[in-house]
Order: structure tokens, then C-alpha cells, then sequence
């Protein structure tokens, strides 16, 4: 799970405490075991992994049985990248129905999808 705070909050300070807590402290792990996914600090997950439910017990066993499979997380998402999904479906149906060539599709796919990044 990415956790994150807008550059733009007039609380950052309060907002890193805050993300440190849900993170890296015992009491919001016991507070929320593994309701929000297996916590990534280990020293946490080792504390609760003794107060899970079975369900949450089957996650932590499942996450220790890949740990050697797990590669790091993908980059985030850039602001407007999300768009892609929705751009992408537009010109490939331009492409599909023949409104388009793939060869023009292309460049303007590109366009747009930068565009929108760039907000």
C-alpha cells in the first residue's frame, strides 16, 4: 500500500507523524493487524503475527512463502498517468474500427498521454 501527503498540505509535519505511526509504531499495528495488508515493518508484523485473525495468519504465511520471489514495488503512478486506461481504450477503438491507422493513432496516443501528465 502506498501511503502518501500532497506537497501542498499545510500540515506536512503533522502528516509525516502521522504516516511514521501507521507505519512504523506497535500500537497502530495493534490497533490494525493485518486489516489494511501485512505491515511492511517487519518489527511490526512480528509483534502482531500472534494476534491475527486466521485470515490475517494465511497472509502472513503466504508473504513469508514468496519473500524470496518479491521484487521491489513499480514507481508510483506520475499525477495524470492514471488517465492511461481511458486514453488507451480510446484509440484503440479508433484503431479497431478502422477511424484511425495505428501509424496516426500512435503519435497522438503519445501526446495525449503526456499532456496529461503534465498536469
Amino acid at each position: 500500500m502506498f501511503w502518501s501527503v500532497s506537497a501542498r498540505t499545510k500540515n506536512q509535519e503533522a502528516a509525516q507523524i502521522f504516516l511514521n505511526y501507521l507505519v512504523n509504531d506497535q500500537a497502530s499495528g495493534d490497533l490494525l493487524l493485518a486489516e489494511r495488508g501485512v505491515p511492511a515493518n517487519n518489527v511490526v508484523r512480528a509483534a502482531i503475527a500472534d494476534k491475527v485473525d486466521a485470515t490475517g495468519r494465511l497472509a502472513i504465511e503466504y508473504t513469508d512463502a514468496i519473500a524470496d520471489e518479491v521484487r521491489p514495488a513499480p514507481p508510483i503512478t506520475p499525477a495524470g498517468g492514471s488517465a492511461i486506461d481511458a486514453i488507451l481504450a480510446r484509440y484503440a477503438s479508433d484503431i479497431l474500427f478502422e477511424r484511425v491507422t495505428p501509424e496516426a493513432a500512435a503519435p497522438a496516443f503519445i501526446k495525449e498521454l503526456s499532456d496529461s501528465i503534465k498536469k
